[in-house]
């Protein structure tokens, strides 16, 4: 749900600029959580273009300042879960906690993703 809206707005530009398609349907090979997608068109550069945009969204952004991850083992308990949770219904953005590689992985908007970055890492800040 959190990259909902940039991916619609990615079908639309593909669709309406540069006169791609973009199909999307349940993955018959991972599950009806999950989908694929096919983006197909005559102009390779475009498609191409698009296909990293794509798998930048879709792999999201691990939360991270010069190559180490911004962590505290405060979100390995119920309390970091738990404001993790508030952060991301606040920012309409999905966290993913990993605490046995102890970091965070944001996906949604650039809006919501940068408004999650500031709060953690607020947070984290106060922990220290």
């Amino acid at each position: 749900i959190a990259v909902c809206l940039e991916f619609n707005q990615f079908r639309s530009l593909c669709r309406h600029q540069d006169r791609l398609v973009v199909e999307y349907s349940p993955s018959e090979e991972y599950g009806p959580e999950f989908i694929s997608v096919t983006i197909s068109g005559s102009n390779s550069e475009r498609l191409n273009t698009r296909r990293i945009w794509l798998q930048r969204l879709l792999r999201g952004e691990i939360l991270a300042q010069n190559g180490s991850p911004d962590w505290d083992k405060f979100f390995s308990g119920p309390l970091g879960a738990s404001f993790v949770q508030q952060v991301a219904d606040r920012t309409g953005s999905y966290i993913r906690i990993d605490p046995a590689e102890e970091r965070m992985t944001l996906y949604g908007s650039k809006t919501g993703v940068g408004q999650a970055r500031r709060q953690i890492r607020q947070k984290i800040a106060h922990l220290r």
